[in-house]
């Protein structure tokens, strides 16, 4: 729902007069867009622009599963396919603050950006050996602009950086590992990522942390536990972790220490930290609800969307609205009243 107001210009005329357009909450989830295959969702810090990527697999079960990138920067319905050549199967994408810059990775491809708001893109060269990836997450770190690169490979499954938008890259991991996801501050300054067990020699699952922009990496956890997603406060101190059919872990030192919450084992598919004081939560489960903690863990809240195959969680930067997609269904965004 969209109101108008009328609102004086800034040039001193005070006859003239411009339209602005307001969104109004509803706390509601409203549904957006077409059922597709959707994979991952980025958003700028103002909630304006958004952009979702559909992984076009090799055996799709739902209609209009098309391998394109949609974005959205008007603020209201209209979702523009753009890299509509050919289909890919997207996995990840992320913007920066402003919107104006993108990355997206393809499984099984390359690495693709764009400096126009994701109006047009560019292919850049895989990091180390040629050939495809089987790229997994990107980030892009607000900080200075740095992209982390995470492959799920448990052969050649490294984390890669590019200072200069991903053009050149540097290895910054040696082990191969099954990564699966990154979360940064807000400076970009310190991350966290973690790696998924599934139950072979190749990977035994944990989470690591790095204080100096991802050149080195610490292993904070020992035991193996399938890590789905992670989330970081603005300033990098409270993080929280999911685990596929399992709890929500938190920390409260940068990582250091992990301790678990009330929720219970389920199919938790991804999870955000909403404001600036990261004590809001809140988690998807595929095949299940949404929940939201407002006290780190204590307690959780299961949120009116409905059960779905839920896959991917983003938020404003003010945390007054939220997007989440529904693997083959649509879009749903909550915009916050209070």
């Amino acid at each position: 729902k969209i109101a108008k107001i009328k609102s004086l210009g800034t040039s001193g005329d005070l006859t003239r007069a411009i339209e602005a357009p307001i969104e109004m909450c509803s706390d509601e989830w409203i549904a957006k867009e077409e059922n597709r295959r959707w994979s991952d969702l980025a958003s700028s810090a103002d909630g304006k622009i958004l952009a979702a990527v559909v992984d076009n697999g090799a055996s799709d079960a739902y209609t209009g599963d098309d391998g394109f990138i949609y974005i959205l920067t008007d603020g209201g319905d209209n979702w523009e396919a753009k890299l509509a050549d050919v289909p890919r199967r997207w996995y990840d994408i992320d913007m920066s603050a402003d919107g104006t810059f993108l990355i997206a990775v393809e499984n099984g491809g390359n690495p693709w950006v764009s400096e126009d708001y994701g109006n047009s893109w560019t292919m850049r060269g895989n990091p180390g050996a040629a050939g495809t990836r089987n790229w997994y997450e990107v980030a892009y770190l607000n900080g200075d602009g740095r992209i982390l690169l995470a492959e799920f490979n448990g052969v050649n499954g490294r984390i890669w950086s590019s200072d200069n938008k991903g053009v050149d890259w540097t290895r910054r991991t040696d082990t191969n590992r099954k990564w699966v996801d990154i979360a940064a501050s807000s400076d970009g300054q310190k991350l966290v990522a973690i790696t998924f067990n599934d139950l072979t020699a190749t990977d035994s699952g944990g989470i690591f942390t790095s204080i100096d922009r991802g050149n080195t990496w610490q292993r904070r956890t020992t035991d193996s536990k399938k890590w789905d997603d992670v989330a970081s406060s603005p300033n990098g101190t409270y993080l929280a972790a999911v685990i596929k059919d399992g709890g929500i872990y938190v920390s409260d030192d940068s990582g250091v220490n992990w301790n678990p919450t009330s929720a219970p084992d389920r199919g938790w598919e991804d999870i955000i930290s909403i404001g600036e004081d990261g004590q809001t939560l809140m988690a998807s489960v595929n095949g299940g609800s949404i929940y939201t903690s407002t006290d780190r863990g204590v307690t959780w809240e299961e949120e009116s969307a409905g059960s779905r195959k839920w896959f991917d969680l983003v938020s404003s930067a003010d945390g007054k609205q939220i997007v989440a997609i529904d693997e083959g269904g649509k879009i749903y965004i909550k915009k916050i009243c209070n």
